[in-house]
Order: structure tokens, then C-alpha cells, then sequence
């Protein structure tokens, strides 16, 4: 059995690292000098050439290098039934997180406005904040830590998704509202 490592571009090393410090025998293949594609049995991915994955005809496992497989589901190769899977990160969930916090900060405080009327030499404080509700496509480990994140600061927050949730803390949507319709693909 063969790991490949398919993601263009980047450098695969800390993975090649982590993978090798529990398995030292490992057998990892690194895209584009993948010479035994038959002995390929899991591919990690990151963005990898669309219709790829078809050269690996004993592929039985697809694992996302990031929290998301959007670019793996877009591509029409991979078969239907193929499993795939992510990473759940914690220093990736707390970037993230941070990232959509200042994001939305930005735009409850008007960082934009402020900064045009910087330029123009002009203070306006009449309106400091605005109202911002937020909502959060996908709750899994990533998006839930952001509705926490916000919700702790005060912020309206709701949920959607593709799966129905009991127990939610805060207001969720589900794929059965009427203007949904995703293919079973989509709902991975």
C-alpha cells in the first residue's frame, strides 16, 4: 500500500514529517512523481488537478489536507461512492475563527468607512456601529466555533447546513428549506 500526497505547490514535508514520525515505513508517493500509481491506496489532497485521481485505479480513500472538500467533490472523476474525509485542526479551527471575527469586526465597527473618511480628513463618529447578524454556512467543528466565538460577543447568530441538528444552541437551517436542492455529492 502507497500514500500520495497530491497538492501542487505546496510543500508536502510537514506532512511527509508527521506521517513518517508514527508510521516510519510508510510508503508516501509526492505528486507529480507519483511512478507506482497502482500501489496507491489513500490520496491526501489539496487542490489537485482535476480527473487525477483516475490514474489511481486501487484508490480507496480521498482525505482533505484543509477543513474543506469542495475541491474534491467538484471534481466529476472521483466516483460517488469513494469515501472521503477532512482534517479537524485545533490551531486551524482557532485561525479561521480569528479570521471570520475580524472580518465581521470590521464590518460591525465600519473599518472601511472610517479609514475612506481618514483619507478624507474627516471624523464622523455619528454612526460607530452597525447591526450585524451572522450567519454560518457548515456547523461542524470549524463553523460551530465561530457561531461560539460570536454569540460570546454579543452577536446574533444562526446556523445552516446540509444535516439536521438536535440540540443546536442557537437557530439552524437545514437543507429541507424549499430553496435547497443539492446533490447527495454536495451533502459530503
Amino acid at each position: 500500500m502507497s500514500l500520495a500526497i497530491i497538492s501542487p505547490g505546496r510543500d508536502p514535508k510537514v506532512w511527509i514529517d508527521a506521517l513518517t514520525f508514527h508510521q516510519p515505513d510508510i510508503d508516501i508517493q509526492v505528486y507529480p512523481n507519483i511512478d507506482r500509481p497502482q500501489d496507491v491506496e489513500m490520496a491526501l489532497l489539496w487542490q489537485h488537478p482535476p480527473g487525477y485521481l483516475s490514474t489511481l485505479p486501487n484508490l480507496k480513500l480521498i482525505s482533505s489536507l484543509g477543513a474543506g472538500v469542495d475541491h474534491i467533490l467538484r471534481d466529476s472523476a472521483v466516483p460517488e461512492s469513494m469515501p472521503i474525509v477532512r482534517i479537524v485542526d485545533e490551531k486551524l479551527t482557532w485561525s479561521m475563527t480569528n479570521y471570520v471575527i475580524m472580518g465581521v469586526l470590521n464590518f460591525h465597527r465600519q473599518i472601511t468607512r472610517y479609514q475612506a473618511d481618514q483619507k478624507r480628513k474627516v471624523w464622523d463618529m455619528s454612526n460607530p456601529e452597525i447591526q450585524v447578524n451572522v450567519g454560518v454556512m457548515g456547523v461542524g467543528a470549524l463553523g460551530g466555533d465561530v457561531l461560539d466565538k460570536l454569540n460570546y460577543m454579543g452577536f446574533p447568530v444562526f446556523g445552516y447546513g446540509f444535516t439536521e441538528k438536535k440540540d443546536f444552541p442557537y437557530p439552524y437551517f437545514s437543507k429541507k428549506m424549499s430553496f435547497l436542492n443539492f446533490s447527495r455529492r454536495s451533502m459530503c
